[in-house]
């Protein structure tokens, strides 16, 4: 079944996770003298064998973790525009929005259960980088998938490619992204609508996890969203959500109580 869903059928003969495979992709792994070299090979890999790709981040989870994510996905992010062969996911701009429902249909086949959206303002701690923040949200999915079990084609990545204030990127020639400012104001809220409008017709029930939007805009989406569409935002929510978690479970390790105990709370968050 697994081969079917991932159109493997009569391609080969081999076991795709066979030893010999792991070994192999390991040892061109190791042969790259950077982690963004490392980083661009097992993108690669997701894109062209995901089922292996898979396999073989699950099996060599420690080093494979911070090459797919942080810290490596940062330099993955300005790099976006100069390294990127293949696209995945969805992109949405204010070119193509009205065309949003034929855009979504493509992917119906995968059935998304989660999707991880940004609209690349707030990337990490490195501002506005406008279509290279997709790697975010490829790279927090694949998270998902390694540490929760989550079915790889039931995620999805969504770019809202609304535009750039990012001036580098605006006098860049290679430039994937919409080469143009950031909309704002009612246009934003209308393309906006439009794009929740069609993902909640497209996939009922999906969960959406708001990803690296800035401060004002995280907390007015939540607002206007919160009862239209199941979804959080992870700087915001999550942060909070993990370091209860972390209390918690350490309150049952050391057999303590909670109010016995003296917090420190730092750092605000989205």
């Amino acid at each position: 079944k697994i081969h079917k869903r991932y159109h493997r059928l009569g391609k080969t003969l081999e076991i795709y996770t066979s030893c010999k495979q792991f070994d192999s992709k390991n040892y061109e792994l190791m042969k790259k003298e950077v982690d963004i070299a490392r980083y661009n090979f097992l993108r690669d890999l997701q894109d062209r064998n995901e089922l292996l790709f898979y396999a073989f981040a699950y099996e060599h989870m420690e080093d494979v973790i911070p090459i797919i994510y942080t810290p490596t996905v940062g330099e993955a992010v300005l790099r976006y525009s100069r390294d990127s062969a293949r696209f995945r996911g969805v992109f949405l701009s204010p070119i193509d929005v009205d065309t949003a429902s034929a855009v979504f249909d493509q992917f119906r086949f995968r059935r998304p259960t989660i999707a991880v959206v940004t609209d690349n303002q707030g990337i990490l701690g490195i501002g506005d980088q406008g279509v290279g923040g997709m790697n975010i949200p490829i790279g927090k999915l694949a998270l998902y998938v390694l540490g929760a079990g989550i079915r790889p084609w039931e995620t999805l990545p969504i770019n809202l490619d609304v535009g750039t204030d990012n001036k580098d990127d605006l006098e860049d020639l290679y430039y994937l992204g919409y080469k143009s400012g950031r909309i704002q104001g009612q246009e934003y809220e209308e393309f906006f609508d439009k794009f929740i409008d069609v993902i909640i017709e497209k996939f009922p029930g999906i969960l959406i996890q708001w990803e690296d939007f800035s401060r004002q805009k995280a907390f007015s989406i939540l607002d206007k969203y919160r009862d239209k569409v199941l979804s959080f935002n992870d700087d915001i929510q999550g942060t909070g959500a993990v370091g209860l978690a972390g209390i918690l479970n350490g309150l049952k390790i050391s057999n303590a109580d909670l109010k016995d105990q003296r917090y420190v709370i730092y750092g605000a968050g989205a």
